[in-house]
């Protein structure tokens, strides 16, 4: 519900240019990722609603940068929603892989959230959503070394890191291949 009102005060800023409405937008967004975030036993509560206002974040962020010049913000400002919305939306993924997979496939669904991030941030030119995903992948490489290979049985572990292998193989590949125009969006 916060989102909501904080999607459509912000289509009411866009349309009337207003400053004002877009800082209220901002409290809104907040108040409805502290709702998500908030609970005793740190699990998300896993419904359609909540990845839906995750998600309406990027959106709102990417409106945002593609606004009229009179909505510019720093790119620090950029980088803290993509940050906030991808932390918030990755802990969403792994509340649900827990809560539905018992916790076996936890480190191949980070691995595909890191690419297929990874590889949003490559269509959209935005350095925030490949950085996210470099960081969701490093995360993952961390848990396959100190978790999976403990824990895991021995057809996880390789699922586990065949998905880690195809995952770093395809983000390789895309920074391999487009090298120079990475440099120039950077």
């Amino acid at each position: 519900t916060f989102m909501l009102a904080a999607a459509a005060i912000f289509a009411l800023a866009i349309w009337r240019h207003n400053r004002e409405a877009l800082a209220a937008t901002a409290v809104y967004a907040t108040a409805s990722l502290a709702t998500i975030w908030i609970r005793d036993d740190l699990a998300m509560d896993i419904y359609w609603p909540n990845l839906i206002a995750l998600l309406a974040l990027f959106a709102l962020q990417q409106i945002l940068r593609r606004a009229p010049a009179d909505f510019t913000l720093d790119d620090k400002i950029h980088g803290a929603i993509v940050f906030t919305a991808g932390v918030s939306l990755w802990r969403f993924l792994s509340c649900w892989a827990a809560i539905f997979t018992g916790g076996f496939f936890i480190t191949m669904i980070w691995a595909g959230f890191a690419v297929l991030v990874f590889v949003a941030g490559m269509i959209l030119r935005e350095r925030f959503h490949r950085w996210l995903g470099l960081g969701v992948l490093a995360a993952a490489v961390g848990r396959v070394v100190l978790v999976d290979v403990w824990k895991q049985e021995t057809i996880y572990r390789v699922l586990t890191f065949m998905a880690l292998g195809v995952a770093l193989l395809v983000i390789g590949f895309i920074y391999n291949k487009y090298q120079e125009k990475i440099r120039q969006w950077l």
